[in-house]
Parts: C-alpha cells; structure tokens; sequence
C-alpha cells in the first residue's frame, strides 16, 4: 500500500502519501491531504508537516490535497507555501479539491468571504493558489463524483462531491450562500463594506472557478447525473457534533472586526455555511482498497456516498476528526481507523469509535501521536 503517516496536528487535519520504497533511495512523488489547525495558528500543523515530509523535503511534495475549505484543512498548506524557497519545491504542482456540484453557489468564495471580514484580514492572503502559484507551477484540478486521478502511483476513485446535488442540498446551499450575500448588503448600508468587497475578490480566485479537468479519467457518462434518492432526513438542520458552528448566537469566535448589531447574524450565516461546506467534503479511496478518507462529511453524506462502495479498507481517516457518528449500515470496516480530535475535542472521539464498532483498531493521533502505515 502507499505509505500513509497521519500527523498529529491536534484539533485539526493532515496526512501525509508516499510511495513503497520503505528506506530505499527514490524519486518517487509526495502527495498532502489537508493541513490546519481549529481555533488556532496553522504554524504548529505547518511544521508538523514539514517534519514529517522529511527526509522527502517539498522538492518531492507534486499534489496537495483538500478536503474542503475550513481553514483546519488548508490554512497550513497556505503557510508551508509561503515560506517555501522556489528552489527547494517540485517544478509542479498540483491541488486537487472538490469540484462544486453543477448550478450550486460559490461557496469557497463565501465560506472565504465570511473568514476574511471575520478576522480582518485580506482575502489575496488566503488564496491557497495563488500562494504557491508565486514559488512554481500550479494545476488546480477540481474532482467529483465518479472522477478517478492519480497520486503516489496509485489510481485514486472519487465517491463525493455529486456532480449534481438533490434538489433540496442545492436550495441549502443557495439558501446559505444568499443569506451571505444579504448580510453583505446589509453591513455596506451600514457604512461596513469588508464582507461585500471580500465577497467580490473571493469569486476572483481560481478555485472560485471550474479549472479543466484535462488528465482526469472520468470512469461514467459525465453527463450522466448520479443516482441520488430524495434523503427522509434534514442535513441542512442536523447537529453539529464538532463545533465549527456549536458557539451560541452573539459568542461565535473571531468578531471583532463584525459591528455588534450584526453579529449574531453573522454567526448564524456562518454555522449554515459550514454545514454546506462539510457536507461538500472530498471523499475517495485508492484502487485497491488500502486508504479511504472522508473530509468532513457528516452521517446522510457518508450514507449516500458510500452505496455500493468497498466494505472494508486498510487504512481509514475518520470522518470529522473522528468526533461524530457514522452510519450503522454500510459504513466501511477498517484494519486501522485513524481520528485526529485534540484536546478540545477529545471528549467527543467516543461518538465515532461506538458507532463504528470496532474499538480495537480506532486510534486517535491525540493518544498515539503522529502515526504511519504501510
């Protein structure tokens, strides 16, 4: 199998693929899925990952990963290209991230939008392209449903994002994004104009827009749209075990830039996207069953994601950070089942190791540290 090392970068998300020259001298490449910290700087996570790239350094490091857009997945991949030396990095690179389904909103221009104006910073400083597009040559390669790329000499099948959503996650997601776009309107007729500025420049960025998909193996009609049953359940109103969106009304973090009379507001905007955001996570597994690795996705996701897919794998990265629960029916056994909850979310690893079942092969990077697999 490649070799998989999950880097402990507490309350948040990284991993690091490699070949199978275990120890043996290689040119072979270097593929990240995801890198960041929640609630917190992305530099420690950063140079976690810098640690464990070694001895490979980044001159290896050809595809980074993301999962989806919450800044614990990619914040620190933004910072390990901004403080790489161009010399020293691949002549090429590739990120790869979820394609938005046909005739859904922007919602990395939102979800990028709501953070910048939250934080007050720009959003050219949070454009994960354009920053390692500065040091060297960059392909963004967007992926859904039924997709296949390659990586680490594997060939790697895309179960999520749909290339078209349900009816009713499409009005979700436009219902998210026009509350956005509404608050935004809102704050610039209250003389407060950061978030409807944000929200321009984000659509801007290149991931704002479909990239060609050249190079990509689509093993179905793309035409086609996939076989999704209407859902008996609400996942735009489903409780958020891992508190992106859990702060009450008037305390969600990071407002200070946010006048008062408007913050609640924001906040509740904020939780809808979220929920869009994670139910949108990138979903995939090898060709022969050795590593499968969920984002962020929730309990309806995973149910449809995972009709028809392979029972068992080698090698799991729990579904968010491994602090929620998963579907009793369907859900893929695994020889090794790793979560990554910190501290501030260790309380909640219980939810996932009690509804996957299998409690002798769920570990936590909280618990063991850094850990590899091959």
């Amino acid at each position: 199998m490649p070799r998989v090392t999950v880097v402990d970068v507490g309350d948040g998300a990284c991993a690091v693929l490699r070949c199978e020259c275990l120890g043996l001298p290689c040119s072979c490449e270097v593929a990240v899925l995801d890198c960041g910290a929640y609630k917190a700087s992305s530099r420690p996570a950063m140079e976690a990952l810098r640690t464990a790239l070694r001895p490979d350094g980044l001159r290896r490091l050809r595809i980074l990963i993301v999962s989806h857009f919450d800044s614990d997945h990619w914040a620190g991949l933004q910072l390990l290209g901004a403080e790489a030396t161009p010399s020293k990095l691949a002549p090429a690179v590739v990120i790869a991230y979820p394609r938005l389904p046909d005739r859904a909103p922007d919602t990395f221009a939102a979800e990028q939008a709501l953070f910048a104006t939250a934080k007050g910073t720009g959003v050219r400083s949070l454009d994960l392209v354009n920053t390692w597009r500065d040091k060297t040559t960059t392909t963004p390669l967007p992926l859904c449903q039924k997709m296949e790329f390659a990586a680490v000499g594997r060939r790697w099948r895309v179960l999520w994002p749909p290339r078209e959503l349900p009816p009713h996650q499409l009005a979700a997601l436009n219902g998210a994004v026009h509350d956005i776009e509404r608050l935004a309107e809102k704050l610039a007729a209250a003389g407060d104009s950061n978030l409807k500025d944000n929200l321009e420049a984000a659509r801007e960025s290149p991931l704002s827009r479909d990239a060609p998909e050249e190079g990509v193996r689509v093993w179905y009609d793309p035409d086609a749209a996939p076989s999704l049953p209407v859902p008996d359940d609400d996942m735009e109103g489903e409780e958020e075990s891992y508190d992106h969106d859990s702060e009450p009304p008037g305390r969600f973090p990071d407002l200070g830039e946010i006048p008062v009379d408007h913050r609640a507001e924001f906040a509740r905007v904020s939780r809808r996207l979220a929920r869009a955001n994670n139910n949108l996570s990138l979903i995939f597994h090898d060709d022969e069953q050795q590593l499968i690795a969920y984002g962020d996705a929730k309990e309806p996701v995973l149910r449809r994601a995972l009709a028809g897919s392979p029972s068992h794998f080698r090698v799991a990265l729990a579904p968010h950070h491994g602090t929620a629960t998963v579907p009793s029916v369907g859900f893929p056994s695994a020889e090794a089942c790793v979560s990554q909850a910190g501290a501030r979310h260790r309380q909640l690893w219980c939810r996932h190791v009690e509804s996957h079942g299998q409690e002798r092969s769920c570990v936590n990077t909280a618990d063991v540290g850094t850990i590899s697999f091959w």
